[in-house]
């Protein structure tokens, strides 16, 4: 009994076409983009904030930033800290949501993950590492498809969390 050649051939030629199909479709994450900034400066030196990905909503003190940005969508996900005096600032520019507003908001969450928190306190299920937050609602401003942005400031470990949301 001999080895059907064409069989043996077969199999690969499927693999590769299914690889090309994938792409060619547009299936993969190459249009999410991530960056990490020491500081406000590193962001600005990369033009990060020229391309729209920096929201001017977030002060030029913002250190330990990481951001990662949808091409296709305009979708933006930033994770910082700044002073709480700068703090202060930006949150007088938002609106404290309310727990009821808390328990219904639709967290979308960066495709590529491990740094964005898991859980807000006071959405359900309850979990372990849910995060005892404050969270704001403002204007988005990069042109993403939606029209609202949310900070969530994790009391924990002094990180804010940016993103454009339904």
């Amino acid at each position: 009994m001999g080895i059907n050649l064409r069989s043996v051939v077969s199999i690969p030629l499927v693999a590769l076409l299914a690889v090309a199909a994938n792409y060619l479709l547009g299936c993969t994450d190459s249009e999410i983009k991530t960056n990490h900034y020491q500081t406000y400066t590193d962001a600005l030196n990369d033009r990060a904030v020229q391309r729209g990905w920096y929201p001017k909503l977030i002060p030029a003190s913002a250190i330990d930033i990481k951001e990662q940005h949808d091409l296709d969508t305009n979708q933006v996900w930033i994770r910082f800290r700044i002073s709480t005096e700068d703090k202060k600032v930006m949150l007088d520019k938002m609106r404290k949501l309310t727990n009821d507003e808390i328990r219904s908001l639709e967290i979308i969450t960066p495709k590529v993950d491990g740094w964005w928190f898991g859980q807000l306190a006071g959405q359900e299920p309850k979990t372990e590492g849910e995060k005892i937050t404050d969270v704001y609602v403002g204007t988005c401003e990069n042109g993403s498809i939606y029209e609202r942005s949310y900070l969530v400031i994790d009391r924990e470990n002094s990180y804010l969390y940016y993103w454009c949301g339904p």
